[in-house]
This record gives structure tokens, sequence and C-alpha cells, in this order.
């Protein structure tokens, strides 16, 4: 199967947001001592992967997989926002604001 590289590009940043996801699991089991030490470093990541991408209208895994998973806006945020650049190439997604 012959794929392009745009979709390869999209397939990389999406598995990246997983991996968020898996941090996010994990968050939901520890104690509070063990949470504020987690978000001591994990705060200034997410605060810099904010500032570097948009709000996007869409979830990035599509509605099907939003849905299946109960992913939401306010809790899985990194799957709802995108680099400026991503929004430039691709014909489906658009910035919120």
């Amino acid at each position: 199967k012959n794929i392009d590289s745009q979709s390869l590009i999209w397939e990389e940043y999406v598995n990246e947001l997983d991996g968020r996801h898996l941090i996010e699991l994990i968050l939901d089991v520890l104690d509070a001592k063990e949470l504020e030490l987690v978000l001591k470093y994990l705060t200034p990541i997410d605060t810099l992967f904010m500032e570097k991408t948009h709000e996007v209208k869409e979830n990035l895994w599509g509605k099907e997989n939003e849905s299946k998973n109960n992913w939401n806006r306010t809790k899985n945020w990194y799957y709802y926002r995108a680099p400026q650049w991503m929004i430039d190439v691709s014909n489906d997604l658009q910035r919120l604001d």
C-alpha cells in the first residue's frame, strides 16, 4: 500500500498524543503526593505544548474514536490541538478560534 508523507506525519503525531493519553491514565491512579511530583515536571511540558499548538474543531482521532473512548475536550485536551503547519497542510483540520 502506498502511503503519502502527509499521512505518515499525521499518524506519527497522533501516536505521540497517545503517549500523553497514557500519562493521563497514570495520573488518575496516583496518590496526592505522587501526583504533585509528576505535575511539577508535566505542567511545564503541557504549557509549552499548548503554546506551540492551536485548538482544533474536531478530535484528531475522529468522532468515532472520540465516542468509543469517551474522550472530551476538557480531560483529553491534547487530542484537540495541532501545530499550525499541520493545520495548513490538512484539508480536514480547522482552528477553533
